[in-house]
């Protein structure tokens, strides 16, 4: 995996990784996606990249290695909550983890990262890369997933 040096105002704390009074082996912080962020929102992308802005936030997280093969991103995920699963999925979720919501103009799904518990990112069909509230999608929201590493 590629080396990032990250600043601590940069990083978020996560304290859903500790398990049963320890930890999972993962440090207690993760990169800050809404920092990350900052440098994608004047990058251009096609109308349907929802996947390629994920595979690079991914990598810019140091989650995947540069030149990764995008399933390998997909690989690299585990399945936390789908819709007919009675728990409030914006309850669940945690930095990193990825919103697959319906979307009948991209063909079935449109996918995002989980910024913070307000927030995510995503493509926006005609303002490109954003971060809004996760609420607001709530009812296109079909599954939730973890990456494993995360878990």
């Amino acid at each position: 995996m590629q080396h990032i040096d990250i600043s601590p105002d940069q990083v978020v704390e996560v304290p859903d990784l500790v398990r049963n009074g320890s930890m999972t082996g993962l440090p207690h912080r993760l990169p800050n996606l809404r920092v990350l962020a900052q440098d994608f929102y004047e990058r251009q992308y096609g109308e349907y990249e929802c996947w390629r802005l994920i595979y690079d936030l991914l990598q810019a997280g140091g989650f995947l290695e540069v030149g990764a093969d995008v399933l390998d991103a997909v690989r690299s995920v585990q399945e936390i909550w789908f819709q007919d699963d009675p728990r409030d999925p914006l309850m669940v979720v945690q930095p990193w983890d990825w919103l697959v919501l319906h979307s009948a103009r991209v063909g079935g799904q449109n996918i995002c990262l989980v910024v913070d518990r307000m927030d995510m990112i995503h493509l926006h069909r005609h303002a490109g890369v954003r971060i809004e509230p996760m609420r607001r999608y709530r009812h296109q929201l079909l599954q939730v997933a973890r990456l494993r590493c995360l878990m």
